[in-house]
């Protein structure tokens, strides 16, 4: 009797250990005994059975969600359809209120201007890491912000807010710029990425941007004189100006601004949009004056030396009056067109960009893939009109981490001022012209 009371008591107590150990168990799931994520708080760890409107809704002190909360932006999107997918990128407290978006701030914008300002950190896809993070450059993408009063093409596309998203030793970086340690939440319905900055969609045209900044004052002020100049010998030579006359002296009307994408265009119902989104390598004064041009007069003087552009007569034409021409360029055109023109004039067929979204941002340039990157196709007739082959312009640079330099060359340019966004792409400000080593320009 004695023996059986011990052993009864020893299987109690393990059946009781056995209780205490299933309760530790199941009590370790609730909240208070997890191990927060960094980042956003979450109720629980397993976020895959949320989607993202269910986390954003109770991250109430986060100021990004308290201005989704505010416009409603689930049904905006229209969230209830589960076969959508989306990507929102969600700013820190402190980024947001360095960029001016504060508590007080908020309270006075207009629905509109909040929502726009929502629609630039959402993408109707689900990025995920691993293919940004197999893919040697920049994803480019375009999240759900349309410029209200700018189309894309003259063929009056919608213009989206385009970003560069790269993944690189675990660090998330958007537009060329760092946006902290990869921090990514996965939903139902897509990815959700806490970065520290806000996005902000760029408001100025990439001609506006160079005119206002002191150190490419040489470089604006050439554009301008050179295309001056070539007018005057138009003028001079018919007595008119090229958009005076008919539609085949139109032909030698002068806009570097336009040709070089700098600057908006209007389309027939005089809308306003930009054609090709491109990256300019623009030449700083320092890299003039490293080369011996320390004014606008000396830049000029050097044209004139080379030889300018001359009149050259042009016989009448399908009922179109004769008039006088220009044959030639100035020299700094040549100097000059791998800076914002990828060395087209250098190239041996007529290509064309067609609408192409070339934007190379620096932390791009160690990219061994952009050498096969195209910058511009031609196609090329091969038999009676029909057969036709796709030939394409590449990168024309050999780059590193945070320069480039033409093959030919020794001596590297320097990106001094880098990954700046304009309307018709990105500015990268270089330190050096980039020629040759062996021309000898003067």
């Amino acid at each position: 009797m004695h023996i059986y009371i011990i052993k009864r008591k020893i299987i109690n107590n393990i059946i009781i250990f056995i209780l205490l150990g299933f309760c530790f168990l199941f009590s370790c799931r609730k909240k208070e005994f997890q191990v927060e994520e960094n980042g956003l708080k979450l109720n629980y760890q397993d976020t895959i059975h949320f989607k993202i409107q269910n986390i954003i809704n109770g991250r109430s002190e986060n100021l990004f969600c308290k201005i989704w909360n505010i416009v409603h932006m689930d049904s905006i999107l229209e969230m209830s359809d589960n076969k959508k997918k989306f990507t929102v990128f969600i700013p820190s407290n402190h980024g947001l209120e360095q960029g001016g978006w504060t508590l007080e701030s908020i309270t006075k914008k207009s629905k509109t201007e909040l929502i726009e300002f929502i629609q630039a950190h959402i993408l109707s896809i689900n990025i995920q890491p691993d293919c940004l993070q197999k893919k040697e450059g920049n994803l480019i993408v375009e999240t759900n912000f349309i410029y209200p009063n700018i189309l894309y093409s003259s063929k009056g596309l919608p213009y989206n807010y385009s970003i560069g998203l790269k993944i690189m030793d675990n660090q998330l970086f958007i537009n060329g710029k760092e946006q902290g340690n990869l921090k990514l939440i996965k939903t139902k319905n897509g990815s959700l990425y806490e970065i520290i900055d806000p996005l902000v969609p760029p408001s100025k045209s990439a001609w506006e941007l160079l005119q206002s900044d002191p150190e490419y004052s040489l470089y604006t002020q050439l554009m301008i004189a050179t295309d001056s100049m070539y007018t005057a010998i138009f003028e001079k030579a018919n007595g008119y100006k090229p958009q005076d006359g008919h539609s085949n002296a139109q032909t030698f009307q002068r806009n570097s601004l336009e040709k070089y994408h700098f600057v908006f265009k209007n389309n027939k119902d005089n809308d306003l949009y930009v054609d090709d989104l491109t990256t300019w390598f623009i030449p700083t004064n320092k890299a003039f004056h490293d080369l011996g041009f320390n004014s606008l007069d000396d830049l000029l003087n050097f044209n004139k030396k080379r030889g300018e552009p001359e009149r050259e007569w042009q016989e009448p034409i399908s009922g179109y009056a004769g008039f006088y021409g220009i044959r030639g360029e100035f020299a700094t055109d040549t100097l000059l067109d791998y800076h914002h023109n990828w060395g087209l004039r250098f190239a041996d067929l007529p290509y064309k960009q067609g609408h192409m979204k070339i934007l190379v941002f620096s932390n791009d340039l160690p990219s061994k893939s952009l050498k096969t990157f195209p910058i511009a196709h031609y196609e090329k007739l091969i038999l009676n009109g029909v057969h036709k082959a796709d030939l394409y312009y590449l990168f024309p640079f050999i780059s590193s981490n945070n320069s480039i330099k033409l093959p030919n060359e020794v001596h590297n340019a320097i990106l001094t001022k880098q990954d700046v966004l304009t309307l018709n792409g990105i500015i990268q400000g270089v330190d050096r012209i980039l020629v040759p080593d062996s021309l000898n320009i003067f």
